[in-house]
């Protein structure tokens, strides 16, 4: 599994991560762990090209991995092992002025070649695999819906923080 997103966020794509690792740990699955270290933000385009691209499915094959998982949509576009990518949103597609050129770039140009090279496509709600049929005309035999972890820290009974409110997600 690739973890390198957690080095470069504490937010809900590597809370997902942290909790499918923990519960991984229950099961009778070995997890082979792989990151791009670093937390800087100057190293995206070395993760994007260099990591994606060419080390991590190098790595995956050299350590004959059964399957490679990119939990999010970040991943190799190609993979002589089989590739499973997870998506937790097209917004980058949808709405790209609200990324930076780099991010737009990139996601327009290789997330359609990462659903080819896709064995398995997770979607984590109905509406993203409904994005992922509509903007990367991805099979749809090839995704499979499958929601975010729920459990701490995604429970409903955590902390709330002080204030009024209306809606909390």
């Amino acid at each position: 599994m690739d973890v390198s997103a957690l080095a470069l966020t504490r937010a809900g794509t590597a809370r997902h991560i942290r909790s499918l690792l923990a519960a991984l740990e229950d099961e009778d699955v070995g997890v082979r762990r792989y990151a791009l270290g670093g937390s800087s933000r100057a190293l995206v385009p070395v993760r994007d090209l260099g990591w994606y691209l060419a080390a991590l499915p190098a790595k995956a094959k050299r350590d004959g991995v059964d399957v490679l998982h990119c939990p999010t949509q970040r991943a190799p576009v190609r993979s002589s092992v089989p590739l499973v990518v997870t998506f937790h949103d097209l917004a980058v597609l949808r709405h790209p002025e609200t990324f930076n050129s780099w991010t737009r770039t990139y996601s327009r140009t290789v997330l359609p070649r990462v659903v080819k090279a896709a064995s398995r496509v997770i979607a984590v709600s109905e509406f993203t695999k409904r994005e992922l049929l509509e903007l990367l005309d991805v099979p749809e035999e090839k995704v499979r819906v499958i929601p975010n972890a729920v459990g701490r820290p995604f429970s409903a009974d955590g902390e709330a923080a002080a204030g009024d409110y209306v809606l909390a997600v």
